[in-house]
Order: C-alpha cells, then sequence, then structure tokens
C-alpha cells in the first residue's frame, strides 16, 4: 500500500469517529471536519516516514507499539485542544479502528 493509500483510508475511518464525538459541538460542521481530518494528517506522517527508521532497532511490533502509542497521546493532546469530548476515547477507538482494518488488510 502506498503512503497517500493509507493516509486516504485513516482519513475514511478516523474522521466519521472524530466528528461522532463532536456531535453535538459548538464548533462548526467544516471546523469539526477540519479537526477530524487534521488528527491522522498531524500525525500519519510520522508514523509512516519517521518511525521506522526510528525504531528500526525494536523489530516490526516494537515499531508497531512505538508509533501508535505516539499516534494516540498527539491525537489524544490534539482533539483535547479543541475541546471534543472523551478525546482519550475518541483517540483511541480512532486508532484502534485503523489499526485493525490495517493489520487485517496486510493478512
Amino acid at each position: 500500500m502506498t503512503w497517500i493509500q493509507a493516509f486516504l483510508l485513516t482519513q475514511l475511518v478516523e474522521v466519521p469517529v472524530y466528528l461522532a464525538f463532536m456531535r453535538g459541538s459548538p464548533l462548526s460542521v467544516a471546523m469539526r471536519l477540519a479537526v477530524g481530518f487534521g488528527a491522522s494528517a498531524l500525525t500519519h506522517p510520522f508514523v509512516w516516514f519517521v518511525f521506522p527508521s526510528l525504531v528500526r532497532s525494536l523489530g516490526w511490533w516494537g515499531y508497531f507499539g512505538v508509533a501508535e502509542t505516539f499516534a494516540v497521546l498527539v491525537e489524544w493532546g490534539y482533539l483535547w485542544s479543541f475541546g471534543v469530548p472523551r478525546p482519550l476515547l475518541a483517540s483511541l477507538l480512532a486508532n484502534g479502528l485503523t489499526m485493525s482494518l490495517g493489520l487485517w488488510l496486510q493478512a
């Protein structure tokens, strides 16, 4: 899978999760979409391009653990900064779904 394919798949999975958590938010619909898109747009390039070489010595599962933990924690803080309710749960759910789908597609 290319980076752009993985990025678009990530957005297709994660943006709806984030939108669901922002239901009833005072943010405009356009802003909610931007926040939802921005969460993984912020972390995905690091997970895809930076972490593989940084944690090469940890093996695939080590990379996977470090990269996914990074994504969850950064997106949690990002969502929190926009007042998204239950930002840690939102980040865990969105990233967990994407991670599960990615593993399934690789199998």
